[in-house]
């Protein structure tokens, strides 16, 4: 499906002396975002900025940057480094959401692959939604809090709720709410 298809891949590459970063970001469950511009930020030892870069996705919502792997004379540590959402032009899909941490930040720290020369890191997929959606969300809440509800028939309210408001706004959000009860 297309939610598997899309990864952050972070490949070190020694030969070359540079680190090569590939994003995908989507909106919501299903939509590609072109444009969308993603953020790459490393720091030193003491928490001082040392890099930081940032492009715009293709129409795939594919996103690569290539990183010196030595910065001003000394070389980047790849664990003090986060991948981030940084903004989407398309006007009905961009709120950012920290589902899969893409609002805040993800750190690189198990390579998902070591051959040869290149390692890469693989974390992901980053989702933005619609303001229509994040709008329900505390609408929702304050309903659930203020019903008498048997608490383990709690998830299945919610979700039901949920399949409505998805309906009604012909949006695709339901595995972002989802992702809020469980």
């Amino acid at each position: 499906m297309v939610a598997n298809q899309s990864k952050v891949t972070f490949f070190l590459n020694w030969l070359r002396l540079s680190k090569f970063i590939h994003l995908q970001i989507m909106c919501q469950l299903i939509e590609f975002i072109a444009g969308g511009k993603v953020s790459i930020t490393c720091m030193d030892d003491r928490s001082r900025v040392v890099y930081y870069g940032s492009d715009a996705t293709d129409k795939l919502g594919q996103f690569d940057i290539i990183v010196n792997k030595y910065i001003n004379g000394k070389e980047l540590k790849v664990k003090l480094c986060s991948v981030r959402l940084v903004s989407s032009p398309d006007s009905t899909c961009n709120i950012l959401i920290d589902f899969a941490g893409g609002k805040r930040g993800v750190k690189l720290n198990l390579p998902s692959l070591v051959y040869r020369d290149q390692i890469k890191y693989t974390l992901g997929p980053f989702y933005f939604t619609n303001p229509f959606v994040m709008n329900l969300i505390p609408l929702i809440l304050m309903t659930l809090m203020e019903a008498t509800i048997d608490i383990s028939k709690l998830k299945y309210i919610v979700l039901s709720l949920l399949f409505c408001c998805v309906f009604l706004s012909f949006s695709k959000s339901l595995y972002i709410f989802y992702s809020l009860v469980s």
